[in-house]
């Protein structure tokens, strides 16, 4: 359980470092971002991670670079030893690396994480859940404040941008993080009961790398989407359906593939019907249209580690 003091505001270079330090004592933090419009071009102004303990507020706006340098904020997003829960990091990634040439790490998202558990439990459309979605599939608290921030971004772009933060800011922050680490252990909990026989932190782990770097990089040849036509969400795109899963498709990745005369892996042809089924994946529910009803229920005994 989070405790109740204040939620530190970190502006200065000796009080990141001194967080830092502290988070990085924990293998499994959270992390998720704030911004005017964040993407690319968007602003990047607030940072939230939080521990099994608390959760640290890193106002980018008014503390800038000086909070990448050292021993800050690019150690801890940076590392592969610190594993970063996020719920769709694609516009998070983007804004670190072209803003603060930052590359995020040992990402677990737990987007992909239930659309992964969504298809072993035979849901042929595993749709991108919306955060407050998978918190109440999870029967974990959602964040209150959602509809009244989002309501007031709608109205004022710069809404990120307005300093002293409202308490309604900080707590609407501290409310998309405050419950991911549980969010995690219930996921990795299920997913193990499953009995398949995957490494399913490798997979999704596998896959949050191709979707942080969606908009950051060329996809290499030898990605898992370009070799084997795996699709992750382009906003209102899904996985797919079932029978063009996942699983199979990672496991051909897994083995060794064919390859071409060139010595490089050959990317396998699709057929008639596959493209079809690619040309059905551009008409699912975009995840805001969805209610909690769309998802499926985790198991009601599913007993977590506080």
């Amino acid at each position: 359980m989070f405790n109740t003091n204040p939620i530190p505001l970190i502006t200065s270079t000796k009080a990141c470092i001194k967080a830092v330090q502290e988070i990085m004592t924990f293998p499994v933090v959270a992390v998720d971002c704030e911004g005017v419009s964040l993407s690319k071009e968007g602003k990047l102004c607030l940072i939230q991670v939080a521990t099994p303990k608390k959760v640290y507020l890193f106002d980018v706006l008014k503390g800038g670079e000086r909070l990448f340098f050292d021993r800050g904020l690019r150690y801890l997003l940076e590392s592969n030893k610190i594993v970063k829960v996020m719920h769709d990091c694609r516009k998070d990634s983007e804004a670190l690396y072209f803003q603060y040439d930052v590359t995020l790490r040992g990402v677990w998202d737990s987007q992909i994480a239930y659309a992964v558990l969504s298809q072993l439990k035979g849901f042929k459309t595993p749709y991108p859940i919306g955060l407050n979605t998978l918190l109440k599939a999870c029967s974990c608290e959602e964040n209150k404040f959602k509809d009244m921030v989002k309501s007031a971004m709608t109205a004022m772009k710069n809404f990120w941008e307005v300093r002293p933060l409202s308490r309604m800011m900080i707590d609407y922050a501290a409310g998309d993080v405050s419950n991911l680490l549980r969010v995690y252990s219930m996921l990795n909990n299920e997913l193990q009961s499953c009995g398949q026989n995957y490494d399913f932190n490798r997979i999704i782990e596998d896959f949050s790398v191709e979707y942080l770097e969606m908009n950051i990089v060329d996809k290499p040849g030898d990605s898992i989407s370009s070799l084997y036509g795996i699709m992750i969400w382009d906003h209102d795109i899904g996985f797919g359906p079932k029978d063009d899963g996942i699983f199979e498709e990672y496991d051909c990745f897994c083995s060794s593939p064919d390859t071409s005369s060139s010595g490089e892996p050959s990317t396998p042809p699709l057929s008639s019907e596959k493209k079809k089924r690619r040309k059905r994946r551009r008409r699912v529910k975009r995840a805001d249209m969805l209610s909690f009803e769309d998802f499926p229920p985790l198991h009601p005994t599913l007993q977590v580690s506080a």
